[in-house]
């Protein structure tokens, strides 16, 4: 008797938690975020139907007819109005998220002739990420293999830095936006830890945004 009741309570214990996880479930976005009233909303709904087998040159035309902030290289090429909405969404404090694409081809005048020849099978390339920002911290969602996106890290602050550049540079001024945990960080701390070998320079930073014009 007393095996019988054992037996219905592990039962009634496991139903009860197939229901807790299907609610879970159902409130949970593809890139598995999950929203505080348990409705879906798919962040990365701008790259749907992309075939990744088309190859990085059609999938960057494409993504420039969407909604999309499309780089090439350091250079912004279209989705600056989407950027901007989104950057004056999170200034007030409102949820938002951005999609974003970079291109990358390998120039042979820009680089030695070596690395040329050991990289050029490698290029173009082509990056999709998602910025998410839920009102207190910034989610960054990228792809991986095959057409799956997820979470690469969090921050707390998003940083707009614009200037001049060095009169030996490509470009005469930039303008970039760079994901932090410290809002204090100037332009100079990171770069310093990008190039520095000292371990004492490294910032935890991700540069989203950079647009370089002359």
């Amino acid at each position: 008797m007393e095996v019988k009741t054992e037996v219905k309570k592990i039962f009634f214990a496991l139903i009860i938690a197939a229901v807790a996880l299907t609610i879970c479930a159902c409130g949970r976005n593809e890139d598995g975020r999950q929203d505080g009233d348990g409705k879906n909303e798919n962040v990365t709904e701008q790259f749907d139907g992309l075939d990744i087998s088309l190859g990085a040159e059609k999938i960057f035309e494409e993504v420039k007819e969407r909604s999309v902030v499309v780089f090439d290289g350091a250079t912004l090429v279209s989705g600056g109005d989407v950027w901007d909405a989104f950057y004056a969404d999170v200034q007030n404090g409102r949820t938002a998220f951005v999609p974003l694409a970079r291109y990358y081809t390998l120039d042979p005048e820009r680089v030695s002739e070596e690395l040329y020849e050991a990289e050029k099978d490698n290029y173009p390339q082509i990056f999709l990420s998602v910025i998410v920002f839920d009102g207190e911290k910034y989610d960054l969602i990228e792809k991986g293999e095959g057409n799956f996106f997820e979470k690469t890290g969090s921050y707390k602050y998003l940083k707009k830095f614009e200037g001049d550049l060095p009169s030996t540079a490509l470009y005469k001024h930039y303008t970039e936006y760079v994901l932090v945990d410290d809002d204090k960080l100037t332009h100079k701390d990171i770069e310093r830890s990008m190039y520095s070998s000292d371990s004492s320079d490294f910032v935890r930073s991700r540069t989203v945004y950079s647009d370089y014009y002359d």
